[in-house]
């Protein structure tokens, strides 16, 4: 899978937060991962797609997996958001100061420029969707090269695969990839990344009526540990633990292995 990371130098992140400032403000976690999922397919050469392949490749099921209808719908309705949702980003943000201007010349278009069909097979319907040009944040994402491949294995996690956990998985490995497999250079033992927990309880509730109660936060770290007892299993990971401070469990922390795990095919598109 792909996924976007830091760039290491500050104009290159100064870039790279130009570019999804823009996306970050309109789009959640989830249509994050679908959209990331879009250009997986893209990247194996698929230009055309049904909601049900975008949803296994979001989570890492197999061809022969069967698809809800409750979960084609999700992604559905996540493909009506990056295709009708224009996109506006200032060239200002990646040129010299003294090239261009702020606003003097701004980039816009569709997040994801595709076509929808809709068909209905034994009174179901069923929607497919082809791309129909290029999108604005690969070829940007292309050009700082920030993207990063990443195992398809990577994301299949023994969880229920609602919106919440995908969310969740999706900023898990958003945060850890780009540190097992860097696009430049050779890997190098990270040292211990902490994510805090306050910022995937925001990850997991963005747009849900949900209250943030002690048995939710709960559940979403339990979503959490699963997922870093099944990289660690796998060996993308050496281990980790929770920090706690007083009574509170404040954030995770996550330790990398010495060499880098081999990434298997096929890969997934992470941005």
């Amino acid at each position: 899978m792909a996924t976007s990371r830091k760039k290491s130098g500050p104009k290159e992140q100064d870039e790279q937060q130009a570019l999804w400032n823009p996306v970050e403000k309109k789009l959640g976690e989830f249509q994050r991962a679908v959209l990331e999922a879009v250009l997986s397919e893209m990247a194996a050469g698929n230009l055309a797609w049904s909601s049900s392949m975008l949803y296994r490749t979001m989570t890492g099921k197999t061809n022969g997996e069967s698809v809800s209808q409750e979960q084609q719908k999700m992604v559905d309705d996540a493909m009506t958001q990056l295709m009708y949702t224009p996109l506006h980003i200032d060239l200002h943000d990646f040129a010299g100061s003294e090239d261009i201007g702020p606003g003097d010349a701004v980039l816009d278009g569709p997040i994801l420029p595709a076509e929808r069909i809709t068909m209905n097979l034994s009174g179901i319907p069923v929607s497919s969707y082809r791309v129909v040009a290029l999108p604005i944040i690969f070829r940007f994402c292309s050009i700082t090269k920030s993207i990063t491949m990443t195992p398809i294995s990577f994301l299949s996690i023994g969880i229920s695969y609602t919106q919440r956990n995908i969310a969740i998985l999706n900023m898990m490995q958003r945060n850890v990839a780009p540190l097992i497999y860097p696009t430049e250079g050779v890997y190098k033992k990270p040292a211990p990344l902490i994510i805090h927990y306050e910022s995937i309880y925001e990850v997991a509730l963005e747009g849900s009526s949900v209250e943030s109660s002690f048995t939710v936060k709960q559940r979403i770290r339990e979503t959490v540990h699963t997922i870093l007892d099944t990289w660690a299993k796998h060996g993308y990971i050496a281990k980790w633990d929770s920090i706690k401070e007083r009574r509170s469990y404040v954030a995770v922390r996550i330790f990398f292995p010495n060499r880098q795990p081999t990434p298997p095919p096929p890969v997934h598109f992470n941005i």
